[in-house]
């Protein structure tokens, strides 16, 4: 009898030590996928189109606004300065921080939220979206 719980505790051991090892794998592989989405930064260099245009509950698609001859656009220098040009508004210069991502315009910085090839830019009431060209 003594033998076989010596050989039940060996299997239990080794039992123990694998699953030690399994999660410390599985710990490994979480930290390298958060390390490696994390560092990518999204590419703000380039020319936007604005595409929806959202103030309170009235909110406009990219065809509404294109017939009431309202085209915005959005361009982010490699320099990390941009323009923001608006019918009505004219032409807006503004620095940005690709790191941080915010934009600063007039003293006024707010934020910049990118997913794929939209960029979304809220500001009060207000809630621009653009695609990049």
């Amino acid at each position: 009898m003594p033998e076989a719980q010596a050989k039940n505790a060996n299997k239990g051991l080794l039992i123990g030590i694998i699953c030690g090892i399994a999660a410390i794998i599985a710990i490994v592989v979480i930290i390298l996928i958060i390390v490696l989405s994390g560092g990518k930064k999204a590419d703000l260099v380039g020319n936007w189109k604005l595409t929806l245009m959202k103030e309170g509950d009235t909110e406009y698609q990219v065809e509404q606004l294109e017939k009431l001859g309202f085209k915005g656009s959005i361009t982010f220098k490699e320099d990390g300065t941009g323009t923001l040009k608006m019918p009505g508004s004219g032409t807006t210069s503004f620095e940005y921080d690709k790191d941080k991502m915010t934009m600063t315009a007039e003293g006024d910085t707010t934020d910049l939220k990118v997913s794929g090839n939209k960029l979304t830019i809220e500001e009060s009431a207000v809630k621009m979206e653009f695609e990049k060209e």
